[in-house]
């Protein structure tokens, strides 16, 4: 046997010529040094045979794991596998001869499946980038020994921490000094095998191995000399007489008793090495931060090539896939990096790492969230103790923000703004807001009549510590304006703001159904709602209070000014009050607004109106989403 397995040696030797070429040793590598000579002299076969090399030209890579392709194409090389270089399909979907990573191993992963060293996962999967486990490696030694059989009928270890299916193997692979329990006495099988363990356990496998159709000649047992046997000296023997027998009584026979059939034991169902129900095994060093958004959450991790990822978010734990589960229909695409909305503390997101073709489960992780994974809600600018409305700037087709006043945190040093039409997503606390810095006063361009303004208190940097949005839309009355609406909320206040004192008449009245026609959720749609006026719940109040006097700073602690019913906002001292006219709130029922959603208060001809006689027939505002 021994000189066979040297043959196989000198045969791997002379098929990779580069690296006899190199001839290199575990001298050159920095981190063998301090192995002992018994096993350096392992490290030296295995490299000069061409089957490990290092990681750099200087380091080994010895407790490095060492992932399933790049094992399938050692386990080729040591049993001496046919491997047909040239193949371009592989049995299992998830190998690809273009995947770069992998790719190569293609031919060899074909070799070790038709030895029978291995079947993939099931269900079509061979998961090249995953790792291989110490059971799984114990198994693939064994069957590359020929002895599967044996495995499956060898008592199998007692140790907790091997998959049943893997107990027979690893007994036989420890009885055969391929591997070894670790310094706990544990076997450690669902833990990833390292460089290490793989080349000294190949090595050995190697050295044990005898290809198909060569028996090793038995030596022989020498045949021993037999004996001679004396001849026998004659002694006289006197006659003697015979005396007349007694007969003897015939006995009864005994019956024999009829066996009782033995039952045939149930055979015991032979385990698979890499059972179709193996659980998916975890993805690694991955975990979740604060989302760029308010109140999400974000997972930052590249899945293997060929791979791509899904999640699911729930309110409790994940039970773990198996391997080879279809996950497209339980899950939803994923790109490492996006916000993922609607968790909170607590929650759970399953991150599925796929087949990027057909779905199929590879690994698998359940990360808990907790509160500071999410996004944090920034400070919510409020008019008008941190700006004024949006009103018509210096220049047509613009508009502007006559003040602004920073929010009470200090690191909060600048103002910037986005335009457009919509809305965007309310940005997290510290995330950066990729917008124009803006300084009160001066133009912002609309295109056409409306424009919707995203206002973001940051640092230098663009960090996001205080936000609100802003509508605008110009319209050809300019008496009266609506305020922004927020979405969601169970009572809705539409809030009125006047640009000039109001006739006697208009500030008297309280009766809505004589001020206000109608009130319509996103007019001129096919989806526009009419509020009944005549339900209970509808309220109209106004401030019939003249102007503040905007000559001079505002001062909380001196004389009070004209009765707000509205409430008393904290305004900074030396920033003027914008209530300069009367405004009115229209209290309505619950109503269902959402984000976009255009609301149109439209008046009675006439019924409101200025001391000067004019009047405005409607005016409308956008919903917003709620942020606070």
């Amino acid at each position: 046997m021994k000189k066979k397995t040297v043959g196989l040696f000198l045969a791997l030797s002379l098929s990779l010529p580069s690296a006899a070429a190199f001839a290199k040793t575990s001298a050159d590598f920095t981190d063998l040094k301090d192995l002992d000579a018994a096993t350096k002299a392992k490290f030296d076969a295995m490299i000069a045979a061409g089957i490990f090399d290092g990681v750099s030209d200087t380091t080994f890579g010895l407790k490095d794991e060492m992932n399933r392709a790049q094992f399938a194409k050692v386990a080729a090389l040591i049993y001496g596998l046919k491997v047909d270089k040239d193949l371009k399909t592989s049995s299992f979907s998830d190998v690809k001869a273009d995947d770069q990573a992998n790719g190569y191993a293609l031919p060899y992963i074909e070799a070790v499946k038709k030895a029978g060293i291995t079947d993939g996962y099931g269900s079509g999967i061979f998961d090249p980038a995953g790792e291989v486990t110490k059971e799984q490696l114990a198994a693939f030694l064994i069957k590359g020994l020929g002895q599967k059989e044996e495995a499956q009928k060898t008592p199998g270890v007692k140790d907790d921490t091997v998959s049943d299916w893997a107990k027979g193997y690893v007994a036989l692979a420890i009885e055969k000094k391929l591997l070894e329990n670790g310094a706990d006495g544990k076997f450690g099988g669902k833990s990833n095998a390292t460089r290490d363990l793989l080349l000294t356990g190949a090595y050995e496998a190697k050295e044990q191995y005898v290809a198909p159709g060569s028996t090793p000649t038995p030596t022989p047992t020498p045949t021993p000399t037999p004996t001679p046997t004396p001849t026998p000296t004659p002694v006289y023997q006197p006659p003697v007489s015979t005396p007349t027998p007694t007969p003897t009584p015939t006995p009864t026979p005994t019956p024999t008793p009829t066996p009782t059939p033995t039952s045939t034991p149930t055979p015991t169902p032979t385990p698979s090495e890499e059972p179709t129900s193996t659980p998916a095994p975890a993805i690694e060093n991955v975990d979740a931060e604060a989302g760029t958004v308010a109140y999400t959450t974000r997972i930052i991790y590249t899945p293997g090539a060929g791979h791509a990822l899904r999640i699911q978010t729930q309110p409790g734990a994940f039970l773990v896939p198996n391997v080879g589960d279809d996950a497209s229909g339980i899950s939803e695409a994923y790109q490492s990096g996006s916000n993922i909305a609607n968790v909170e503390d607590g929650y759970h997101i399953g991150l599925y790492e796929v087949n990027a073709e057909t779905g199929a489960v590879i690994r698998f992780s359940d990360i808990t969230i907790d509160e500071q994974q999410i996004g944090q809600l920034p400070y919510v600018l409020h008019h008008p103790a941190n700006f004024y409305e949006l009103e018509p700037g210096s220049a047509p087709g613009t508009v502007m923000l006559s003040a602004l006043n920073p929010p009470p945190d200090e690191r909060a040093t600048e103002w910037r703004i986005i335009t457009g039409e919509n809305f965007i997503d309310v940005p997290a606390t510290g995330a950066i807001f990729n917008g124009e810095v803006y300084v009160a006063g001066n133009d912002i361009p609309m295109s056409g009549t409306s424009i919707v303004v995203a206002l973001a208190a940051t640092d230098a940097q663009g960090h996001v510590y205080g936000f609100a949005h802003l509508a605008y839309a110009e319209t050809t009355d300019s008496l009266a304006s609506l305020e922004m609406l927020y979405a969601g909320q169970s009572r809705n206040i539409i809030n009125i703001q006047f640009n000039d004192e109001l006739a006697s008449e208009t500030l008297q009245e309280t009766d809505i159904s004589q001020l206000v026609e109608s009130i319509v959720i996103n007019p001129d749609k096919p989806n526009a709602v009419t509020l009944d006026l005549s339900a209970s719940g509808f309220e109209w109040i106004t401030d019939p209070s003249g102007p503040f006097d905007p000559s001079g700073p505002f001062d909380p602690s001196g004389p009070s000014g004209p009765s707000d019913p509205f409430g008393s906002p904290e305004f900074p001292t030396g920033f003027p009050s914008p209530y300069l006219f009367p405004r009115a709130q229209i209290t309505i029922p619950a109503t269902n607004l959402a984000a976009g959603d255009l609301v149109r208060v439209t008046f009675k001809n006439g019924a409101v109106k200025n001391v000067s006689g004019k009047y405005q027939l409607s005016c409308e505002t956008t919903v917003v989403a709620v942020i606070d």
